[in-house]
């Protein structure tokens, strides 16, 4: 009296675990080949003149670039961008002294108004 238990679709789970099984490797054998294909296309175009005139237009562009940077920088805009960036940063400190000073003032604001509260507490009770 052994009776295989079947799903809806009449398969036993062996004959299901053997379907999944059979498309998993299918899948990885698609992946595989997918793989190998987008490899290998890769390889094909970095040996293409496309590939070399980009690689080359790229590399003229890196180097308008760089010049033009150099240009700013050693040109009047470059000076004034250097006196810009100095007054910045000697505004900077000012501010953060004051900031530094306003700190200690209200740290010992609060401290003062802890104080008051511990003496108040102290002569209600």
């Amino acid at each position: 009296m052994s009776e295989k238990i079947t799903d809806e679709t009449g398969k036993t789970g062996n004959e299901e675990k053997n379907e999944t099984d059979k498309l998993i490797e299918v899948t990885k054998k698609f992946a595989d080949k997918a793989e190998d294909y987008v490899s290998e296309t890769a390889k094909k175009f970095k040996k293409s003149e496309t590939f070399g005139k980009l690689t080359n237009l790229f590399n003229k562009g890196k180097e308008y670039v760089e010049e033009k940077a150099e240009e700013f920088k050693s040109g009047e805009m470059g000076e004034k961008f250097d006196a810009f960036k100095e007054k910045a940063a000697s505004k900077a400190e000012v501010l953060i002294q004051k900031a530094k000073v306003a700190g200690k003032e209200m740290a010992h604001e609060v401290d003062d108004a802890i104080d008051s509260i511990k003496e108040k507490t102290k002569k209600g009770l």
